[in-house]
């Protein structure tokens, strides 16, 4: 999985990747830790435009997934953001810059993130 989410990947051919690794069920994201951060990482590390050319792709994989298996993963990454919302410091963006958290930018995704899990506005 690391190599086909790396940055030498693509971004096209990872999100092609991950919706035939999930193959219409999200349970492994929901009960393995490893790769729940791994694809939570991958996300984080792409650049605007690479998000939005993957985001139909991806909301693809989801869409196919059960909606309670959406719900459970948006509650995750609800969770797993909250703890990253907690932390102080920078983060790095990959190509030696830091980029310092921006709480009123990380809630324009909130709309986005609900809409590819499903969720309710």
């Amino acid at each position: 999985m690391s190599r086909a989410l790396s940055r030498g990947t693509p971004p096209e051919s990872g999100a092609a990747w991950l919706e035939g690794f999930l193959n219409q069920s999200g349970m492994v994201l929901l009960h393995d830790d490893v790769l729940f951060r791994l694809l939570d990482d991958w996300v984080r590390s792409l650049t605007a435009d690479h998000f939005t050319a993957i985001l139909p792709l991806v909301r693809r994989a989801f869409a196919l997934l059960a909606s309670a298996e959406r719900r459970q993963l948006g509650e995750r990454a609800r969770q797993h953001g909250g703890a990253a919302a907690g932390t102080s410091g920078s983060a790095d963006a990959g190509d030696g810059t830091d980029l310092a958290w921006d709480p009123e930018r990380a809630r324009l995704m909130i709309p986005v993130l609900r809409q590819i899990f499903g969720l309710p506005s």
